[in-house]
Protein backbone atom coordinates (compact mmCIF):
# COMPACT_ATOMS: atom_id res chain seq x y z
CA UNK A 1 0.00 0.00 0.00
CA UNK A 2 3.06 2.37 1.17
CA UNK A 3 3.87 2.91 -3.16
CA UNK A 4 0.01 3.89 -3.94
CA UNK A 5 -0.31 5.95 -0.92
CA UNK A 6 3.45 7.85 -1.98
CA UNK A 7 2.14 8.49 -5.05
CA UNK A 8 -1.09 9.72 -4.54
CA UNK A 9 1.15 12.31 -2.05
CA UNK A 10 3.72 13.26 -4.77
CA UNK A 11 0.54 13.72 -7.61
CA UNK A 12 -1.93 15.36 -5.72
CA UNK A 13 -1.14 18.42 -7.53
CA UNK A 14 -1.12 16.96 -11.16
CA UNK A 15 -4.76 15.17 -10.55
CA UNK A 16 -5.92 18.44 -9.69
CA UNK A 17 -4.62 20.59 -12.71
CA UNK A 18 -5.45 17.49 -14.67
CA UNK A 19 -9.14 17.52 -13.67
CA UNK A 20 -9.32 21.72 -14.04
CA UNK A 21 -7.71 21.54 -17.69
CA UNK A 22 -10.40 18.63 -18.66
CA UNK A 23 -13.09 20.86 -17.68
CA UNK A 24 -11.98 23.93 -18.83
CA UNK A 25 -10.27 23.39 -21.61
CA UNK A 26 -12.53 24.81 -24.45
CA UNK A 27 -12.77 27.83 -22.65
CA UNK A 28 -9.18 28.86 -21.63
CA UNK A 29 -6.85 30.44 -24.01
CA UNK A 30 -3.64 29.14 -24.17
CA UNK A 31 -4.89 25.99 -22.47
CA UNK A 32 -0.48 24.42 -22.56
CA UNK A 33 0.55 27.36 -20.99
CA UNK A 34 -2.64 26.89 -18.65
CA UNK A 35 -1.45 23.82 -17.41
CA UNK A 36 2.08 24.38 -16.66
CA UNK A 37 1.35 27.79 -15.00
CA UNK A 38 -1.20 26.06 -12.81
CA UNK A 39 0.80 23.01 -12.26
CA UNK A 40 3.55 25.15 -11.16
CA UNK A 41 0.87 27.09 -8.81
CA UNK A 42 -0.35 24.30 -7.11
CA UNK A 43 2.88 22.40 -6.37
CA UNK A 44 3.99 25.95 -4.85
CA UNK A 45 0.84 25.72 -2.87
CA UNK A 46 1.25 22.24 -1.88
CA UNK A 47 4.70 23.07 -0.42
CA UNK A 48 3.84 25.74 1.43
CA UNK A 49 0.88 23.79 2.96
CA UNK A 50 2.74 21.01 4.11
CA UNK A 51 5.51 23.47 5.09
CA UNK A 52 3.14 25.81 7.31
CA UNK A 53 1.22 22.68 8.50
CA UNK A 54 3.88 19.91 9.86
CA UNK A 55 3.01 16.55 9.68
CA UNK A 56 2.24 14.94 13.70
CA UNK A 57 5.73 13.05 14.19
CA UNK A 58 4.83 8.92 14.29
CA UNK A 59 6.69 6.39 15.39
CA UNK A 60 6.75 2.69 16.19
CA UNK A 61 7.65 0.59 18.83
CA UNK A 62 8.88 -2.77 18.49
CA UNK A 63 8.07 -5.57 21.67
CA UNK A 64 9.80 -8.60 21.71
CA UNK A 65 8.50 -11.16 24.29
CA UNK A 66 10.19 -14.81 25.28
CA UNK A 67 8.76 -17.40 26.32
CA UNK A 68 9.30 -20.03 28.73
CA UNK A 69 10.86 -22.54 25.57
CA UNK A 70 12.96 -19.99 24.55
CA UNK A 71 11.14 -18.59 21.57
CA UNK A 72 10.37 -14.98 21.17
CA UNK A 73 8.00 -12.98 19.48
CA UNK A 74 8.78 -9.60 17.89
CA UNK A 75 5.23 -7.21 17.70
CA UNK A 76 5.50 -3.94 15.70
CA UNK A 77 2.75 -0.94 17.22
CA UNK A 78 2.64 2.25 16.05
CA UNK A 79 2.52 4.90 18.93
CA UNK A 80 -0.58 5.94 18.25
CA UNK A 81 -2.01 2.60 18.74
CA UNK A 82 -2.68 1.35 14.56
CA UNK A 83 -1.65 -1.68 13.54
CA UNK A 84 -0.89 -0.62 9.93
CA UNK A 85 1.24 2.45 9.59
CA UNK A 86 -0.45 4.62 6.23
CA UNK A 87 0.98 7.59 5.20
CA UNK A 88 -1.96 9.09 3.70
CA UNK A 89 -3.58 9.05 7.31
CA UNK A 90 -0.13 10.78 8.68
CA UNK A 91 -0.81 13.78 6.19
CA UNK A 92 -4.73 14.13 6.27
CA UNK A 93 -5.08 17.68 7.71
CA UNK A 94 -2.53 19.07 4.81
CA UNK A 95 -4.51 17.09 2.13
CA UNK A 96 -7.19 18.63 3.67
CA UNK A 97 -5.96 22.25 3.51
CA UNK A 98 -4.36 22.06 0.41
CA UNK A 99 -7.51 20.72 -1.02
CA UNK A 100 -9.25 23.74 0.28
CA UNK A 101 -7.12 26.15 -0.98
CA UNK A 102 -6.70 24.11 -4.46
CA UNK A 103 -10.27 24.96 -5.77
CA UNK A 104 -10.62 28.58 -5.51
CA UNK A 105 -6.91 28.19 -6.83
CA UNK A 106 -7.55 26.72 -10.14
CA UNK A 107 -10.86 28.71 -10.32
CA UNK A 108 -8.69 32.22 -10.39
CA UNK A 109 -6.40 30.00 -12.51
CA UNK A 110 -9.28 29.17 -15.23
CA UNK A 111 -10.40 33.06 -14.84
CA UNK A 112 -7.48 34.62 -15.72
CA UNK A 113 -6.80 32.41 -18.85
CA UNK A 114 -10.67 32.41 -19.88
CA UNK A 115 -11.03 33.62 -23.47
Amino acid sequence: MFPLELLVLVTLPAIYVAGGAFFAWPAVSRPWLFVVLTLGAMYLLYIAVFFLLPATPQGYILEATADAKGGTEIITKSTDGRVEPSLLRSFLWQIAAFSLLATPSLWLMIRLFRR
